[in-house]
């Protein structure tokens, strides 16, 4: 990744107007990691519901993240925009063989691809609501307000 960081300052000081006398100040001393382990859920969104504007009848909420890919060793990357967007079904935040948990964030159930779209802030921020939600809503039957 440190790599990729230096020749893609290479190329921006080489060929776009405005870098010829910028420096490159610093990376970061560790790297995050993007990839991580998700559940199969009773429904896995895929690339081509992120790319297809998927609607569904149970979403959470409307996500328009890019799909931000980065293979190790560079040999691909993806940067695509999405539209105007795609939901995120409640089914991928629910385990398929596991009873009584819910997942939000990096672990819903999703392909590769439109992991590089669900990994980031929105959408994590949504499940994560959703499911705090879902959670509260289960622990008090009759609704968020009383005892």
């Amino acid at each position: 990744m440190r790599k990729q960081a230096y020749c893609a300052f290479d190329f921006l000081q080489r060929y776009v107007g405005g870098f010829e006398d910028a420096i490159f100040l610093e990376l970061a001393p560790k790297l995050g990691v993007r990839e991580t382990r998700r559940v199969t859920g009773h429904y896995i969104l895929t690339e081509a519901d992120v790319r297809g504007n998927g609607r569904f009848d149970d979403a959470i909420g409307l996500c328009n993240s890019p799909v931000d890919v980065h293979e190790p060793g560079g040999s691909r990357a993806i940067m695509d925009h999405v539209g105007i967007g795609y939901g995120i079904p409640w089914r991928t935040l629910v385990p398929l063989d596991v009873d009584n948990i819910l997942v939000a964030g990096r672990c819903i159930s999703v392909d590769a691809i439109a992991f590089g779209s669900t990994r980031n802030v929105p959408a994590r921020t949504m499940t994560g609501e959703a499911t705090a939600i879902a959670a509260a809503m289960i622990r008090r039957p009759s609704g968020l307000s009383g005892d």
